[in-house]
């Protein structure tokens, strides 16, 4: 069992680590990008690379909800156990606890460093963001390693071009502690797949490795990146512990770790479907400093160890706690693929009375993906918190005061536009104060509004939680009725045909377990005026409740 450290911009400098630590891990990744001409070895061609060991696409699940993280816990495993297998030159008579194993550290992007009270982080860690660093053993300058990686593909080196918004952001400790208040799996994980792609595609900029699939996991950034992510789901664990991925998904393989031919190590192999990642200490040997003493193989609340943000295990219960402490308000996006990063920006148009009063900048939202990735159109929510813009702007939505979120611009990280056409319509997510009246019996309970006739087409079909609410409207005022249908069936659906539909009388609809067909009657029948909703039971947990 394996101890996973963080580290933050000034770590190597702060000797967080240990000099042991740091010099051994210095050595084992020089090892290793030396004996694969610079490179990684084989292992970042599992993410991105196309054709490759998962045949035309890309390994990585990147628009998988329920695959996303089991996928990426057993790549992070399969790097760092390549980097602890490499000699690092320490033998048994070298001093000061010579078999410190070169584990890969987690890059605590929430923070500047890891005392309590710190602020947003304003610069790479220094692991990595020089080209030469001192080793701490020797106290020699020598390359290093983490600063860049070679593309075999391409025969060049990865490049980082950090955008000026990483830095001093406040906002990913916030959609982190958001991400970890939802009360299911899936919701969990597409809420921290949005700090996640932003750190990539802010940590490579225009041009940057970081910034595409394809690309990404031949800098050594990636995997403390990925350690990060994993560090925030083994909390969700923590915090939910019977909140797991759903049954149907958890004999799910994960490529190609099960692939012998493909894949050397045997810890991943064993491990290969998402039910054997869930259990990170017993199946795949390493743990986090959650409690006093790691190796127990047990977390404990009382803990004094930081974690991330500055903050120990139960002061990150607290804040997420606090989440329900009030109303918020999102917009919601469904997500798709498109062969390459791209960032949406958007605005929030404000309704008086059903006419259009302005709009605004609403916020923005990255999407990670690259070439040949595998193709998706995801169906949970994405969502994008708007409360503090709207209050800003002075806007309470009510009876008479309606918002609509208008798509602005979709550019892709090599600057290039996508027509906004192409994208679904944004939704409203609102959701209700835990504990309030609208909430009822539940802790956390949502109302998606759904502006038909706003110019783009809908998605597929939306899934949503037993319990959620749904509106349907238009907030544009019109001489005709809207009028909304549920169809029985989905031919009726599919012609939008009122005479095998039933007319929808109340404002909110709280669609039960399974498949709904909805649509605007007396209206053209297209995917503009039509949504499939699919209602889902999951297990939910008590953080918010």
């Amino acid at each position: 069992l394996v101890l996973r450290k963080p580290i933050t911009q000034d770590s190597v400098m702060n000797n967080d680590l240990g000099s042991l630590h740091t010099s051994n891990l210095l050595r084992a990744m020089a090892n290793l990008k030396a004996a694969n001409g610079g490179s990684l070895g084989y292992v970042p061609t599992y993410h991105g690379d196309a054709p490759g060991p998962c045949g035309a696409s890309a390994c990585c699940p990147h628009g998988s909800s329920l695959e996303f993280l089991p996928w990426h816990r057993l790549y992070a495993v399969q790097m760092d156990t390549e980097i602890r297998t490499q000699s690092t030159g320490v033998t048994s008579s070298t001093p000061a606890q010579p078999f410190t194993p070169a584990t890969l550290p987690y890059w605590d992007w929430t923070t500047n460093g890891p005392g309590a009270g710190s602020g947003p982080m304003t610069a790479l860690p220094d692991l990595v963001s020089a080209p030469t660093i001192i080793d701490p053993m020797t106290a020699s300058v020598i390359p290093n390693p983490f600063f860049q990686g070679f593309i075999p593909g391409t025969a060049s080196n990865t490049v980082r071009n950090p955008l000026a918004i990483l830095f001093s952001n406040p906002t990913f400790l916030t959609r982190v502690i958001s991400s970890l208040s939802e009360p299911t799996f899936s919701q969990f994980s597409n809420q921290l797949v949005d700090p996640h792609n932003d750190i990539h595609w802010m940590t490579g900029g225009g041009g940057g490795s970081m910034s595409s699939q394809t690309y990404a996991a031949y800098d050594p950034i990636f995997y403390l990146h990925h350690n990060m992510i994993d560090c925030v789901w083994a909390v969700f664990q923590y915090l939910s512990p019977t909140i797991n991925p759903l049954a149907g998904t958890l004999s799910l393989v994960q490529h190609p770790f099960g692939n012998p031919s493909e894949n050397p190590q045997e810890i991943t192999g064993r491990n290969d479907i998402v039910s054997n990642t869930l259990d990170y200490e017993n199946n795949l040997c390493y743990t986090y400093a959650l409690t006093g003493n790691p190796f127990l193989g047990r977390l404990n609340i009382r803990s004094n160890d930081i974690v991330f943000g500055g903050m120990n295990l139960s002061q990150i219960s607290d804040m997420v706690y606090k989440v329900g402490d009030t109303e918020h308000l999102y917009a919601g996006f469904f997500l798709q693929s498109f062969d390459t990063s791209y960032r949406i920006t958007f605005n929030i148009c404000h309704f008086y009375d059903g006419q259009k009063q302005r709009c605004f900048p609403g916020g923005a939202l990255t999407v990670f993906g690259g070439r040949a990735e595998r193709v998706y159109v995801n169906d949970i929510v994405t969502k994008v918190e708007i409360t503090d813009k709207l209050d800003a702007n002075f806007v309470k939505v009510d009876e008479t005061n309606s918002i609509a979120i208008e798509i602005d611009q979709v550019e892709t990280a090599d600057g290039k536009e996508i027509p906004k056409g192409e994208l679904f319509q944004p939704l409203n997510v609102l959701r209700y104060r835990r504990f309030s009246a609208e909430a009822g019996g539940y802790g956390a309970r949502d109302m998606f509004t759904v502006n038909f006739g706003l110019g783009s087409k809908n998605p597929p079909k939306i899934s949503i939680l037993v319990g959620t609410l749904v509106k349907l409207g238009n907030p544009e005022k019109s001489t005709i009725l809207a009028q909304f249908y549920e169809a029985a069936n989905k031919e009726a659906f599919e012609k939008c045909n009122v005479r095998e539909s039933k007319l929808l009388t109340s404002e909110f609809e709280e669609p039960s377990e399974g498949l709904h067909y909805y649509f605007l009657g007396h209206n053209e029948c297209s995917d503009k005026t039509r949504l499939a909703v699919n209602v889902y039971w999951a297990p939910r947990n008590d953080v918010a409740s």
